[in-house]
């Protein structure tokens, strides 16, 4: 039941995000066709708090979590600061945790990278200890 809750979570969060950039892209389409500077400077707007306040029914991250506004992704230096400041900063959190369960922050601070886990086909195998999904640390993407 658990696993079903944290795949509902994250299967929204993926959606809100694609709502995010879909608002994005449309404050930008909006620009180039012509529309006045106030409706622009509107979705702009809407698009700059959905990336910093909006946290997707979630776990507390934002898209400014792991994309900052310097460099679009987090680095080691970064995760070292804040977790200094706040050990318990949303980065910290899920699939920015050593086990991706809340648990241990090492691989964070030393390499800035998140757990993503991939489901694998029926038809695909390996020799790893679970069969159907694989979890490589993966750089959080510039986007």
């Amino acid at each position: 039941m658990q696993q079903l809750r944290q795949q509902s979570r994250s299967t929204r969060a993926t959606t809100w995000g694609a709502f995010a950039a879909l608002v994005v892209a449309v404050a930008f389409c909006a620009r180039l066709a012509g529309h006045d500077d106030d409706d622009y400077a509107r979705h702009v707007d809407l698009g700059r708090r959905v990336f910093e306040r909006e946290t997707f029914d979630g776990n507390g991250r934002t898209c400014l979590t792991c994309h900052s506004r310097s460099t679009g992704t987090v680095s080691p230096a970064d995760a070292q600061e804040r977790f200094a400041r706040h050990p318990g900063d949303p980065l910290f959190r899920g699939d920015g945790s050593d086990d991706g369960a809340g648990h241990g922050v090492q691989r964070m601070l030393t390499d800035a990278t998140i757990l993503v886990r991939v489901p694998l086909a029926d038809n695909v195998s390996h020799r790893l200890p679970n069969p159907s999904k694989v979890t490589p640390f993966t750089a959080v993407p510039c986007g």
